[in-house]
């Protein structure tokens, strides 16, 4: 039996952090700056601190940074063994490309969309400003994030989304509601992305949306450009949910009423959307947030859901994510 044992040793916070390349990842001082040096100083004489404190045990492996995974093994047969794992919060780096592009080969949001998972792997990591990837003992275990779908709107992977987007909008209305939305001339929108591995813990998810939120208003007031605080003032957010659905389902739904409890992540909308379900929890929450969802057009029982929400809607439903999921 294992039993799994896991906390957050480094939280991202913009306060006092240096200008930097933001959604291009060009200018600036780097992720951090001087003050992440400072940081990372701090960081590694708490780890000095704690060899000095372990009663000279040369053997013990401390890992660089404050990261450390404890193994206890009880030889005893059939005893359970206790894994401690410490999770950071992390801004993305250009050698964050790799991992990203693994992440997304293996999510949902590819199968969807059909765009370079490459390209976009490559964007996301060289956006700075903007983006939480979640990590333990130097691994990828998730992340989350959000581009500006007016600023990259000439970027080939971003193209790529725009008209999958609207290629697999049938509703005439919904359509022209959602093209509205996604020119390149009109008011900034975000598309959030994000993937993570299985045995990620879901308590992550709420902070790690907190951080995304923190990330868009620190990059808002001190992005070094002023096209680049512009890219990130979104009037819209636009979240694809993976949802399984029944035959009865149509290709639009209402947002789910207000105050409605999550039960067994099904919900059932107040139009025709007899039969959906959600595949992460957050994201029906989210959609009780929703202005506009429309179910996308695809093959077999699971399909997407756009989901279009005021980014302070996002920010009031922490207080709902750390209820249901912490």
């Amino acid at each position: 039996v294992w039993v799994i044992l896991f906390s957050v040793f480094a939280m991202k916070r913009r306060r006092g952090k240096e200008p930097k390349g933001g959604v291009d990842g060009q200018g600036g001082e780097g992720k951090y700056g001087e003050h992440a040096e400072h940081e990372d100083e701090k960081a590694e004489d708490i780890d000095d601190d704690d060899d000095d404190h372990d009663n000279g045990d040369e053997d013990e492996d401390v890992e660089e940074d404050g990261e450390e995974e404890i193994l206890q093994m009880n030889e005893t047969e059939g005893a359970s063994t206790e894994l401690q794992v410490e999770f950071g919060f992390f801004d993305p780096r250009p050698e964050d490309a790799l991992h990203l592009r693994a992440l997304l080969h293996g999510g949902s949001l590819m199968r969807g969309l059909l765009c370079d998972a490459s390209a976009l792997a490559d964007l996301l990591s060289a956006q700075a400003s903007v983006g939480t990837l979640i990590k333990a003992d130097d691994e990828l275990f998730g992340f989350l994030s959000a581009v500006s779908l007016q600023y990259h709107a000439k970027t080939d992977c971003i193209q790529q989304i725009r008209d999958a987007l609207l290629d697999r909008c049938t509703r005439p209305e919904s359509c022209k509601k959602l093209r509205a939305m996604l020119l390149p001339t009109g008011a900034p929108v975000g598309l959030v992305l994000s993937e993570r591995m299985m045995n990620m813990p879901m308590q992550l998810v709420p902070d790690s949306f907190d951080s995304l939120m923190q990330d868009i208003a620190w990059a808002t007031e001190n992005e070094i450009d002023k096209a680049h605080r512009d890219a990130f003032r979104f009037s819209r957010m636009i979240l694809l949910a993976e949802v399984i659905v029944g035959s009865s389902a149509s290709t639009e739904a209402s947002p789910p009423q207000r105050g409605a409890k999550p039960a067994k992540k099904r919900c059932s909308t107040a139009d025709s959307l007899n039969s959906l379900e959600f595949v992460r929890v957050e994201e029906e929450i989210l959609a009780q947030e929703a202005e506009l969802s429309v179910l996308l057009t695809g093959n077999g029982s699971t399909r997407h859901l756009l989901l279009v929400l005021d980014p302070a809607k996002i920010s009031s439903a922490l207080p709902a994510l750390r209820t249901v999921l912490c």
